[in-house]
């Protein structure tokens, strides 16, 4: 009769077990898949947060541009993207800050500062050649990065569009360091020669160099050169004298020249035509002699030992 003590409560337990079960839905069956709609067209969309709140719209506007705006819990939009390839980051006075896609033609990334000046933008021009440019406070252009047929190049501007700026460049793998004038012309230049010396030069409106200082061979000199482009005096080390001075005419003839070869000074005057008018010049016993010679070289007067 022990065994069947507890019969009476598994009988109830069975029961109501059962009775739960009969009451409980069946699983939700998916709809079939001919069911769901492929297309779903309207002129607008709109997400909504737990609250209510709108978070995201999507729409046309009267332009026919497609437009995507996300929203934050205020309801003020905080990124938009529109069809036209663009997209916008704003602040919380819906101001744009940031803009990525198009800039002024050009696919890139614009920073904006609180008043709506664009103040930063990295780009890539139609010819696949990135830059990077900064911007003052109204706008201008103040400092570039870009390359020219892929050489680097850093640009520093005045600050207006007639601005003179300062240029560091690579060419042909050899640095520079030029100065432009308010046209937008290189005035001056320092740079390096194809043999690794120093080489500063001064140049007229055209790009004209008029005036060059150099060291070749670890020896330094001065050309100046006149406005067609032809060497007009030089100064430095020679090959024939540790120091010469040099004066020529625009027939590239030398017309003056004076030169020191150890403790033996020299001065020789020529013709137009080059060739040998007067010298003057002290011998290895300090004499010193003067000679003048006819326009065909010959001497006419020589030493006061002649």
């Amino acid at each position: 009769m022990l065994r069947f003590r507890f019969l009476p409560c598994i009988l109830l337990m069975l029961l109501v077990s059962a009775s739960f079960s009969a009451t409980k839905p069946p699983p939700a069956k998916p709809p079939p898949a001919e069911s769901i709609p492929k297309v779903v067209r309207a002129q607008t969309f709109e997400l909504t947060d737990a609250a209510g709140k709108t978070r995201a719209w999507l729409g046309t506007l009267d332009d026919g541009t497609t437009v995507l705006k996300l929203l934050d819990g205020e309801g003020k939009p905080k990124v938009i993207v529109d069809s036209n390839g663009e997209i916008m980051v704003l602040d919380d006075e819906g101001k744009t800050r940031v803009t990525t896609g198009t800039v002024e033609g050009e696919y890139g990334i614009a920073v904006f500062d609180s008043k709506g000046t664009m103040r930063a933008d990295v780009r890539l021009d139609s010819t696949d050649s990135p830059s990077v440019t900064v911007r003052d406070s109204t706008g201008m252009i103040r400092g570039s990065l870009l390359t020219l047929e892929d050489e680097p190049i850093l640009a520093l501007w005045a600050g207006k569009d007639d601005g003179a700026r300062l240029a560091l460049q690579v060419t042909d793998s050899l640095p520079m360091l030029s100065l432009w004038d308010t046209a937008g012309k290189p005035r001056a230049s320092y740079s390096l020669t194809d043999s690794g010396g120093p080489l500063f030069q001064m140049l007229d409106a055209d790009g004209k160099s008029l005036a060059e200082i150099s060291t070749a061979a670890d020896q330094p000199s001065l050309i100046l050169q006149s406005q067609r482009s032809k060497i007009s005096a030089f100064f430095g080390f020679t090959e024939d004298a540790d120091v010469s001075l040099m004066m020529l005419n625009d027939q590239d003839h030398l017309q003056v020249g004076m030169g020191l070869n150890g403790a033996d000074p020299s001065i020789a005057i020529r013709h137009p035509n080059g060739e040998a008018a007067a010298g003057m010049w002290i011998s290895d016993e300090g004499i010193p002699y003067f000679a003048t010679d006819d326009a065909d070289g010959l001497p006419i007067w020589g030493s006061p030992e002649e």
